[in-house]
């Protein structure tokens, strides 16, 4: 039976905290130990060392801190006193001076303070700490931060190891977790609770390979005066709303192919790295308008794939955008394929990703096929060929095939035409509109006016067009990568390759170097680059025509700008004979290179040119909301379509619903956003409540070396940052961070983005070495630090 203790009762120094709950040992050991305060010490020292050695023999201890200070209500101050691990106990000298260094760092006035001696565990499977609440808010979840790789007690508390995370909602049934491990670290939390009530804990444990429950100390959470009042009520509501959407959502749909349903935060479109995990209401709504409700399957239904009437791809839950797998794999199918052979392909690609959610991210590579490559055959084979009959793959090859060739059309490639006509006009009509904030003042409806047509304008020939490129990429892509996997090409050809396409990223590059160097009128450079902003979608993100700091102090690394590319003798014999054996309809390696440049540019173009609408529309909300007296930050949190149908009448005040209740009913929404934790992929109800966080594999840019001071930045980041000599991290690879290149940076780190992503070519293009695309935990951990040293030839790095 379990004793509930006040808190007042439990709570004192670390070692009184832990002498209380010895009587409660049972789930869990609390590993032997004694403790003194430093005037005992002072007194008898040498009585003191005999008494450790008796106790614990030929046994390492650690020796810890536990000041008054230390793990009270008001302030943790973890991590602010000494403690030294696997001291000999035997050892008098070293006793001496572990404790002689633990009382040193409280100060002269430590005569109430103590030292704790504490056995050493052996044999640690795993340890941890776990906090019973959200460190920063206060959400209802359980936050176990572990290492079961390196078999120490503290690297967790120390910050010596990359660790794993995982977040549980507080009503996580114990059954939902697939680890026995975890279960008992959640029964270890439970039990501690239990003893001392729903107080929020701090929790340092750590599991033997025998499969005993150590605990090492338990304090109270510091933080609470800065939690959100109700916000634990909030997150439950929250998570009851998304839990009656997805049952339906999950399971089988009309006129949607695959039994089963998975959301994922990076897959397809990306929302993850396009606005953020938790985007406030604007940037969210202009998303889906432009691109995810119905763009998306537009585009691709014009390039001869499956056609999506009416379905969305992007769904919200509670404020965190997903897209929904299923409809994505659904897109990719040819409009050929037939029906029961493109379901079978759907499961088994929507099976593959459950077994393997790490590939979440590389759907269209290592999933499901959007086109025909030089793997796909084997591909097919190798991962499918259990559950895909030959007559299944091959149908579906030939369905590709088909698709490809009338896609690629000998390089000709006609809906890459027509989007390049496309996109052209609009950068015309652009020209013709001339600069946003050259524009004149008008009234508040005709600023809506403006906007309205500039999204719709970007909607009917920006991002339509640019989701044709984008695909056309993608293949290519998907092209080059099989040269290297079937030997045609090197990787250091396939890089050579890839940096001999001129881009407008590289135009871009260009006019910066002109402007450092006084050769371009800053002027000129605003007039074509101006738009850019490092979140595309994100109003409180300043262009770079607002930024009067950009060039301040800035110079830019030298390159070599593209290099011509040529393919020798045996690497255009190689590619003729894979061209061949696919079957594809190009006329060899020269018009296959030549459709993979024309379609990386055009990428490149479309997404610079629809961005430019977009970031113009940003501006002309903003002139609205000024009119209304609304600042940026306000304006954030409006949904853009009951913004932009006030031009056609409708009231966005009605029903005693005023302007400021709509903002303030929206904050509140984003702020439950932010604070709830979804797992990356959803593949089940249960894992609303189980929410591991995303690891990846890194992608590291050059062979090189780099180190410094870590400077954390954002789309509201000014220029005026000093970034010289600094390892720079930012969350997505966003072209509006560029001018981080014209202040001297050492290296870069992103949490999302891939190998082609921008800001990996950057870097490459420059030499700086980075660390791109490192996912939730890492970047975490990286951003915390106070330095960094990149080692990329050797894909590793070291924090300080």
């Amino acid at each position: 039976m379990i004793v509930q203790v006040s808190r007042s009762n439990l709570f004192g120094t670390k070692s009184e905290t832990l002498e209380r709950l010895v009587p409660h040992q049972g789930q869990f050991r609390i590993p032997e130990f004694l403790y003194f305060s430093t005037a005992e010490w002072a007194h008898d020292a040498a009585r003191l060392v005999e008494a450790i050695a008796s106790r614990f023999g030929t046994r390492p201890v650690a020796v810890r801190s536990s000041a008054q200070v230390e793990d009270s209500q008001a302030s943790s101050m973890a991590g602010k006193f000494t403690s030294i691990l696997g001291v000999a106990a035997h050892d008098g000298a070293a006793i001496r001076a572990a404790v002689a260094s633990v009382i040193g760092s409280y100060g002269p006035e430590a005569g109430d303070d103590q030292v704790l001696i504490q056995e050493m565990v052996a044999d640690v499977a795993i340890s941890g700490v776990a906090m019973t609440h959200g460190l920063d808010d206060g959400s209802p979840y359980y936050t176990i931060e572990y290492d079961d790789e390196t078999g120490a007690t503290d690297s967790v508390t120390a910050g010596l190891t990359i660790n794993k995370s995982l977040r549980l909602h507080r009503d996580v049934g114990e059954a939902h977790l697939m680890s026995p491990r975890m279960r008992q670290v959640l029964r270890l939390i439970r039990t501690l609770e239990g003893i001392v009530g729903r107080v929020p804990l701090d929790i340092e444990f750590a599991l033997g390979r025998d499969d005993k429950v150590y605990l090492f100390q338990v304090r109270q959470i510091a933080a609470q005066s800065s939690w959100t009042p109700g916000l634990g009520q909030r997150i439950d509501d929250a998570l009851h709303g998304i839990e009656h959407f997805l049952t339906d959502r999950l399971g089988p749909r009309d006129g949607v192919l695959g039994r089963r349903g998975i959301l994922g935060t990076m897959t397809d479109w990306n929302p993850a790295e396009m606005i953020g995990s938790a985007p406030r209401r604007l940037a969210y709504s202009l998303y889906r308008r432009l691109i995810t409700d119905d763009v998306w399957a537009i585009a691709r239904e014009a390039m001869g794939y499956r056609p999506m009437v009416g379905e969305a791809l992007m769904v919200g839950l509670a404020g965190r955008p997903y897209i929904d797998v299923r409809n994505s794999l659904n897109s990719f199918l040819p409009a050929t394929l037939p029906e029961p052979e493109a379901e079978r392909l759907v499961d088994a690609a929507l099976d593959r990703l459950a077994a393997r959610p790490e590939l979440h991210d590389k759907v269209e590579f290592e999933v499901m096929p959007t086109g025909i490559d030089f793997r796909t055959e084997r591909f097919l084979e190798t991962e499918y060929g259990d559950v895909l009959g030959a007559d299944d793959r091959r149908s579906i090859l030939a369905a590709y095939r088909d698709l490809m060739n009338r896609v690629v059309a000998d390089g000709t490639a006609p809906t890459l035409q027509d989007a390049e006509r496309r996109i052209a006009q609009l950068a015309a009509r652009q020209q013709a509109r001339g600069p946003v904030l050259d524009l004149p003042a008008v009234s508040p409806l005709q600023s809506l006016a403006r906007a309205r047509r500039t999204v719709e304008e970007a909607r009917h020939l920006g991002t339509p067009a640019f989701s044709i490129l984008a695909r056309h990429a993608f293949l290519a892509e998907a092209l080059l990568r099989s040269l290297v996997e079937r030997g045609a090409l090197t990787e250091q050809r396939f890089a050579a390759f890839k940096t001999s396409v001129k881009t407008v990223a590289g135009d871009f590059t260009e006019a910066m170097r002109r402007v450092v160097t006084g050769t371009m009128p800053e002027a000129d450079f605003m007039a074509r680059f101006g738009h850019l902003r490092p979140g595309t979608y994100d109003v409180l993100s300043p262009r770079y025509d607002q930024r009067e700091d950009l060039f301040a102090g800035a110079r830019l690394p030298e390159t070599g700008g593209p290099h011509e590319f040529s393919p020798t003798a045996a690497e255009r014999a190689a590619i003729d004979r894979l061209i061949a054996e696919a079957g594809l309809g190009l006329a060899g390696a020269d018009a296959l290179l030549s459709y993979a440049r024309r379609a990386i540019a055009g990428r490149e173009l479309g997404k610079f040119v629809f961005s430019r609408n977009v970031s113009d529309a940003l501006e002309m909300l903003a002139a609205w909301a000024e009119a209304r007296g609304l600042g940026r930050d306000e304006l954030s949190h409006l949904d853009i379509g009951p913004v932009l149908a006030q031009v056609a009448g409708e009231a966005i005040e009605r029903d005693g619903f005023s302007l400021h209740d709509r903002i303030a009913q929206e904050r509140r929404s984003h702020q439950c956003a932010a604070s709830l934790h979804l797992s990356f992929i959803l593949r089940s109800v249960d894992e609303l409540y189980i929410a591991p966080q995303q690891r990846a594999e890194p992608n590291y840019v050059t062979k090189g070396r780099a180190g410094g001071p870590l400077r954390l930045l954002d789309p509201q980041s000014r220029a005026s940052a000093d970034l010289e000599g600094a390892v720079v991290c930012i969350e997505s690879a966003d072209p509006g961070f560029d001018w981080i290149f014209t202040h001297g940076i050492a290296g870069l780190v992103t949490k999302y983005g891939g190998a082609n992503s921008h800001m990996a070519i950057r870097c490459a293009e420059f030499g700086i070495p980075a660390i791109i695309g490192c996912g939730e935990v890492l970047f975490d951990q990286i951003a915390r630090a106070h330095s960094v040293e990149i080692d990329a030839a050797n894909r590793h790095f070291v924090l300080h």
